[in-house]
């Protein structure tokens, strides 16, 4: 694939009237500027699958519970997004806030109306591990 991305550069600076003998560095950074995408690429493709995994992993051990809204706070840049900030009491430990950063319309909902609302969770007490369903 990496190949055919440098191929295509090189083709499209041909094509061009870029590679001529004086311009050789044109080709060699398109070509470079190919390899950085396709690497980035790699990266994004291999850390969606270590999320999968681990999301895999928390439904299968977690429990699902609704978890109260402590707080919410507007975070918008160019969306909306809020902070909330999410209350896990397991049974017969001590409680434990948690932050959940989010856009989702549930969490911007539950955020506008805290701390008088819930967002639908999975839990995993004995693997320290949570996660917010976005249905």
């Amino acid at each position: 694939m990496a190949v055919l991305i440098v191929l295509t550069g090189v083709g499209i600076a041909a094509g061009f009237g870029v590679a001529q003998r004086d311009r050789w560095w044109l080709v060699a950074l398109l070509a470079f500027a190919a390899v950085v995408c396709v690497a980035l690429g790699v990266v994004i493709w291999l850390g969606a699958g270590a999320n999968a995994d681990a999301t895999k992993q928390l439904q299968s051990t977690g429990t699902r519970m609704s978890l109260p809204v402590v707080a919410g706070t507007e975070t918008t840049e160019d969306s909306i997004r809020y902070l909330l900030e999410l209350q896990i009491t397991p049974p017969g430990q001590q409680t434990v806030l948690v932050e959940h950063a989010c856009g989702h319309g549930t969490c911007v909902a539950a955020a506008r109306t805290a701390p008088d609302s819930q967002v639908p969770a999975i839990v995993d007490v004995q693997g320290r591990a949570w996660g917010v369903v976005h249905d």
